[in-house]
């Protein structure tokens, strides 16, 4: 599968945003308030590489926790899929479990994801393109 984005855990996305910016990257969007996610979202690029700077809102945001363990980090890599219900299938008869179910993404313009993850591999995010 090809890769879409790096994910990155940050605590303070504007401050994150003017770092990577600092390295070359470039917005690809403003930043985002996700409120299903509870969670303020913006996409980089920098040439071919995108990264998904994701920074929880507050405690009761289902990212919080992940926050005290990725701090300022990369937490998943996202791949982009065809089939969304296909490949998760798929990756569930290899071992993989589904930790968050399909659903819209609003920063990606509606694009079902879904999160897995698997011994070895940790989180991974699937979009369908």
């Amino acid at each position: 599968m090809k890769i879409h984005h790096i994910g990155y855990m940050v605590k303070n996305i504007k401050k994150s945003t003017a770092a990577f910016i600092r390295l070359g990257y470039d917005m690809e969007q403003d930043i985002q308030e996700d409120h299903n996610r509870k969670a303020l979202i913006v996409f980089m690029v920098n040439d071919s590489y995108r990264i998904e700077l994701v920074q929880p809102i507050d405690e009761s945001s289902d990212y919080y926790p992940l926050l005290k363990k990725y701090r300022n980090s990369p937490y998943h890599i996202c791949y982009c899929t065809e089939y969304l219900d296909k490949t998760i299938d798929d990756l569930r008869w290899g071992g993989y479990i589904l930790v968050r179910p399909p659903e819209k993404a609003i920063c990606l313009n509606g694009k079902r994801v879904a999160f897995l993850s698997c011994l070895g591999v940790e989180l991974i995010e699937l979009v369908e393109m």
